[in-house]
């Protein structure tokens, strides 16, 4: 049996905010999702996707997103000119650092909006 990944809800405050922040650190357009189109989402590679849910309250979550080298940097211009911070390692997210301490091409940390500790590795 083959099992693929479809998509990840991440709960929000605000869904559209939310879709709209994520797009612009990955440089993707928010798209729609649901029966009647009522649910942000970013559309990653392979019909994979992010919805974003409203929520009153909820924990945060963790999601890792691997991308090119050449993407990675733009990645981090982007975080740059959004003045987000970030870093390398989970429990420095705000180091500043892009290496990987794992041995990939580079990998960053950063909060959303909402908390949620996103990653992006190439």
């Amino acid at each position: 049996m083959a099992v693929y990944f479809d998509h990840i809800a991440l709960p929000s405050r605000d869904d559209e905010a939310s879709a709209r922040f994520f797009g612009s650190v990955l440089g993707l357009p928010v798209a729609r999702d649901g029966a009647e189109d009522e649910i942000p989402c970013v559309r990653l590679a392979v019909g994979r996707q992010v919805l974003f849910l409203r929520a009153e309250t909820f924990t945060s979550h963790h999601a890792a997103f691997r991308v090119s080298p050449h993407e990675f940097v733009e990645v981090v211009e982007r975080l740059r000119s959004m003045t987000v911070p970030f870093g390398n390692d989970p429990e420095a997210p705000t180091n500043g650092l892009v290496s990987d301490p794992l041995g990939g091409n580079g990998r960053v940390y950063f909060f959303d909006p909402n908390g949620h500790l996103l990653e992006v590795c190439a």
